[in-house]
């Protein structure tokens, strides 16, 4: 936010206090000081604490002077300096302090911040979700007070993600591979997302396990850059569902991945693993829908002359895959529409309600094509979790 040049000023001022800071130890210690002089950055402890005394001579234990709280600055720790103090100091610690001390706004307010007079004002709204449910409700009801309205709830992190992470699925998977990935999101299988370019990378797998899934949640794993660690590697052996991205194939990646649904970003094809799978209800229909939505959210992610980062599309991008996701949202929503109709409930002595899902019935209300489908969905934990709280609100 305050530039490259400002980063170094800020830079520039933290060494000159350590020298200043060093230059005045020296002056304390010069009766006592032997040998050479270490470097005022390199290898020195950086603390408000004086250091030790290293003449052997004066090791003769404690002293009542020595206990006395009116001892000179060599002996007496040194408190850390107010926010006040670092700004008198310089201009870019001034700014640095005034940027932490700004509040946190609530849900649907602002702030703004001027760091410097000639540097226009910085300004963020604090948006409310468009969309939110019982789901996102239950997640802040364990909080109290001002905790709350600091709380960011699923639909809000998926308002700051959606629009550039569905452009870059846009962008880099057609329209098939699209369905097929989400296809096995949908069904918990374990994922793994591989892309060269970190951007993209952490893009299509945010969006395979957060904003393609709402009003869903993934319940398991999510990893957007898995470290090439060989304790991490280990992951991928994990008998839980997951969507991890990796950024490098190793041999050992290879072989862990045979059986995973293996999304390859740099080369659009996806590879189904895990045996097979159901396919998505009316699965025609909606492509026929999504299509030539996906294919102008392509064409304006890969048109033009801007070349920004993949977390900022343009703005003809961010609006054509806001209306690709919206569509697909749609379809997700008409899945898990009217629960209720499938539940029966049952009331305790002390008036406390619990209802239970039929889902047989539930799964019968569907075509028997799409059976299949909906009742390996119906056995995952993202829709337990969400049948759970849909019933309870």
């Amino acid at each position: 936010m305050l530039g490259v040049d400002r980063l170094e000023r800020i830079r520039a001022c933290a060494e000159e206090l350590w020298a200043e800071d060093y230059e005045n130890l020296k002056t304390e210690k010069a009766a006592g000081s032997h040998g050479t002089d270490a470097s005022p950055i390199v290898g020195r402890k950086l603390s408000y604490e004086e250091p030790a005394d290293t003449d052997p001579s004066s090791n003769k234990g404690p002293t009542p002077d020595d206990a006395s709280p009116s001892d000179d600055a060599g002996s007496t720790r040194r408190t850390p300096p107010t926010d006040e103090e670092l700004g008198e100091r310089s201009e870019a610690l001034r700014v640095l302090c005034e940027y932490r001390a700004l509040a946190i706004p609530a849900l649907g307010g602002e702030v703004t911040f001027s760091p410097l007079p000639d540097l226009a004002p910085v300004r963020f709204v604090r948006r409310v979700p468009d969309e939110g449910d019982a789901a996102d409700v239950t997640d802040v009801t364990d909080a109290g007070g001002d905790e709350v309205a600091l709380w960011m709830t699923p639909a809000e992190e998926c308002v700051h993600m959606e629009t550039w992470t569905v452009a870059a699925l846009c962008r880099t998977l057609s329209l098939d591979n699209v369905l097929a990935a989400l296809n096995s999101v949908l069904l918990e299988r374990q994922c793994a997302v591989f892309s060269p370019n970190l951007g993209d990378l952490g893009a299509v797998t945010l969006a395979l396990s957060t904003t393609m899934l709402r009003p869903l949640r993934w319940r398991s794993l999510t990893l957007p850059v898995m470290p090439m660690t060989e304790r991490m590697t280990s992951l991928l052996e994990a008998p839980v569902p997951f969507v991890i991205g990796i950024q490098r194939k190793t041999s050992e990646v290879r072989r862990l991945c045979q059986e995973l649904t293996r999304v390859n970003v740099y080369k659009d094809e996806v590879k189904l693993g895990g045996g097979p799978q159901p396919q998505l209800p009316r699965l025609k229909e909606l492509a026929g829908v999504l299509r030539p939505l996906h294919d102008a959210a392509r064409e304006a992610a890969r048109s033009g002359s801007y070349r920004g980062p993949v977390a900022e599309p343009s703005e003809r991008a961010r609006t054509a895959a806001r209306a690709f996701l919206e569509a697909w949202r749609e379809y997700l929503r008409a899945l898990v529409a009217n629960l209720r109709a499938y539940a029966i409930t049952e009331v305790s002595a002390a008036g406390e309600k619990t209802s239970i899902l039929l889902k047989d019935t539930w799964v019968d209300s569907f075509s028997k094509a799409d059976r299949a489908f909906m009742r390996a969905f119906g056995e995952t934990q993202m829709f337990d979790w969400y049948a759970d709280v849909q019933l309870r609100a």
